[in-house]
């Protein structure tokens, strides 16, 4: 598996936080992230309908977006990404160049959005069946349009 590093200079914790980031994007499409933060701290969640005409590497984006503004919430400044799109992780590692204008804008967002957080990022491809939480997230918000409770009870994210 391998990783990409992304973000600032600061000085970072020993141990980086997980964060699975999964799409659920059929009909109606879904996002959530799972966040682990250091141990004996809890775990965050947050998910999102994300509505119609959403393909799934838009819904992947958009879950990696509320993915950081979870670790932004709990000021973690080192983040492992496990994201299950070869695409995504291939573009966020700069390797290939996001064609599409809709998924060079969410590109940038997220690029954008860990900069401003000043967290680092190191992004894995992985098979979905290791971001389990994060697909649950992401289909209970694309089936019933209810954001999943955390256990730290962030609101639901929003563009």
């Amino acid at each position: 598996m391998a990783g990409f590093l992304l973000g600032s200079g600061s000085v970072v914790p020993s141990e980086p936080a997980g964060l699975e980031a999964e799409d659920m994007s059929r009909a109606v499409a879904g996002a959530g992230a799972h966040l682990e933060p250091e141990e004996g701290d809890e775990d965050s969640n947050a998910s999102q309908l994300l509505g119609e005409h959403r393909t799934e590497s838009e819904a992947t984006y958009e879950a990696l977006l509320l993915g950081i503004e979870l670790a932004r919430r709990e000021r973690i400044t080192r983040l492992e990404v496990q994201l299950s799109s070869h695409v995504i992780t291939t573009q966020l590692s700069g390797r290939w160049k996001a064609q599409n204008p809709t998924l060079a804008a969410l590109h940038e967002r997220a690029l954008h959005a860990l900069k401003d957080a000043g967290i680092q990022a190191t992004f894995h491809n992985v098979s979905r069946a290791q971001n389990r939480d994060a697909i649950e997230l992401a289909k209970k918000a694309a089936h019933t349009g209810v954001p999943a409770a955390s256990n730290n009870s962030p609101q639901p994210l929003t563009q």
